[in-house]
């Protein structure tokens, strides 16, 4: 078997910077948040095991399977085992979308499974049973029971290791008093109906799928008398009027039937044909597979841990925490802790959202975008305009789209995950919102937290525009704030009245003045010259006497 290659990129930034510049600081944060949401993008995200080549050598033996004898350039095998919930959906999904993205042409699913979820084990099953683009397999080598043997009967074949089984899925629920009943008629009719719609599409007894779901169900073995072709019936099929012309009908198949769902072991399925080959370990069905290479994926701890960040709740959180985060980080620079948890909230989110399969460059460098539209619209151009807007739009934006695999939704059911989505998102900006709001009104009376807002000058002579007053209070004031503009200078040297964060109030005289850095922080009190005026901006810079 011919080798093959996969790269698996890991990168791990640490950094140690002293406090710059508010500007730089947050576009500093922007930089360091693409590295680490960069990582995956590059590798997919899979931890890949070569087998060794004589695992998946070239045919040692002629056999009948003409599927086995076909020759396939690339196989993935994915190990899946355990019940059948959120997180064996979700990695089984993914590492099939990834297998496509590879140019798989077989695709094998190493199947060990109790049970679990119907919904989502009928989701898989037709999942398997819809490929196009690669030939399937489950190989079985314990157990495929319930939900696991739902899932089986979506692929094109099934092999199974000496010992196993495959059967039992008839359908439970738990019951008010938390005990597990039998499901009602209702749902097993439906279960039945889509086992027998597997079973016909991969040509397999549909009689013998239903009767794993229907403990009431007898089938027939029986001869057809024009092929010679053993088949299999349902006992009210056998009770039809033209079935003896066309049958042969011979005994029951005594596992079916008497109050018991259809469990078979490996030799007895071979034998009904729910499966096409028995072997005796893994690495005799991999010997007779005619492959040039072979790659096998399992679910680690890296997996677990990004289904976990892909649950809502804490995709919520990490959001709300995030932007809270980089809210202090603009409105107070160089608080490092701030800035620090948005980062690894941030990273954190788009590194698992890359990984499960939703996210990628677009996402990242649109929030970007949004972070810098921010920055301008705070720093460089104050006052909630185009920028603003714009920022804000960007990032919800990226933030959605990367909670999602699709832009524009054609299913009920993208429709409700693109609902969540939003929730998610505009709940955390609404989140920010509030604590904006907190800070206004409380701020400045909780003690050590007043440092965050910017203080308002004790003193103040003259009228400025932020001043409240009726309409022709209003004009009275723009006219003295003009009449105060045309007396300054530059080079005019003054105090700063607030902390410049650039932004901020300084006096020349008896004149309060807005005024702007060119982006530096600028602590009250301190000694300032006027650089530039541009139209209404007063641009100053700190002034240090020898």
């Amino acid at each position: 078997m011919g080798d093959v290659s996969h790269s698996l990129s890991e990168a791990s930034n640490a950094m140690h910077a002293r406090p710059v510049a508010p500007l730089q600081c947050s576009l500093l944060c922007v930089a360091l948040l693409c590295v680490v949401g960069g990582v995956p993008f590059s590798a997919s995200g899979q931890e890949l095991e070569q087998q060794p080549p004589e695992q998946a050598a070239a045919i040692a033996k002629q056999v009948d399977d003409e599927v086995l004898a076909r020759q396939f350039g690339l196989a993935v095998c994915i190990e899946v085992e355990g019940p059948i919930f959120g997180r064996f959906h979700w990695f089984l999904n993914q590492r099939l979308d990834w297998a496509k993205k590879q140019g798989a042409d077989l695709v094998i699913i190493k199947l060990t499974s109790p049970g679990g979820d119907l919904e989502q084990s009928l989701q898989l099953a037709r999942r398997l049973r819809d490929i196009d683009w690669a030939t399937t397999m489950v190989y079985i080598p314990e157990e495929a029971i319930s939900g696991g043997a739902i899932i089986s009967l979506g692929a094109e074949r099934i092999y199974m290791q000496e010992g196993a089984l495959i059967g039992d899925a008839g359908p439970i629920q738990m019951g008010l008093d938390l005990q597990f009943r039998h499901a009602p008629e209702k749902i097993v009719s439906y279960l039945t109906s889509a086992l027998a719609e597997l079973a016909n599409g991969q040509q397999r007894p549909a009689a013998l799928a239903e009767a794993m779901a229907d403990k009431s169900l007898t089938v027939y073995a029986a001869v057809e008398r024009q092929t010679g072709q053993i088949v299999y019936l349902k006992e009210s099929q056998t009770q039809e009027d033209a079935v003896e012309e066309l049958y042969d009908i011979r005994g029951p198949v005594p596992e079916t039937g008497q109050n018991r769902f259809l469990t078979l072991g490996a030799d007895r399925a071979l034998e009904l044909r729910l499966c096409e080959g028995v072997f005796a370990s893994e690495r005799d069905f991999l010997q007779q597979l005619n492959i040039a290479s072979l790659a096998t994926t399992k679910m680690t701890w890296i997996d677990r841990t990004v289904f976990l960040l892909n649950r809502p709740w804490l995709t919520a959180l990490l959001l709300i925490a995030g932007l809270i985060g980089l809210y202090f980080e603009l409105i107070a620079p160089g608080i490092s802790v701030a800035g620090l948890t948005a980062l690894c909230c941030f990273g954190l989110f788009f590194w698992s959202h890359a990984l499960g399969g939703t996210a990628g460059w677009l996402e990242v460098l649109l929030f970007a975008l949004g972070i810098i539209c921010l920055i301008c619209e705070l720093f460089v151009l104050p006052g909630f305009g185009v920028f603003g807007l714009c920022g804000f739009a960007f990032t919800g934006i990226a933030l959605v789209m990367a909670s999602q695999d699709f832009v524009i939704p054609n299913s009920a059911m993208q429709w409700n995950q693109l609902q969540t989505n939003l929730l998610i998102v505009l709940g955390a900006m609404l989140g920010v919102i509030c604590l904006f709001v907190v800070q206004v009104l409380v701020l400045d009376s909780i003690p050590g937290l007043n440092r965050f807002r910017l203080a308002t000058p004790e003193h103040q002579d003259t009228p400025t525009l932020s001043d409240g007053g009726s309409e022709n209070n209003f004009t009275a004031l723009t006219q003295s704030d003009r009449a105060t503009q045309a007396l300054l200078q530059v080079g005019m040297e003054g105090k700063a009245e607030s902390d410049l964060r650039p932004a901020g109030k300084a006096s020349f005289g008896s004149h309060l003045v807005d005024v702007l850095t060119e982006g530096d922080y600028v602590d009250a009190d301190t000694l300032v010259a006027i650089l530039r005026i541009e139209g209404n901006r007063v641009i100053v810079r700190a002034v240090h006497h020898a």
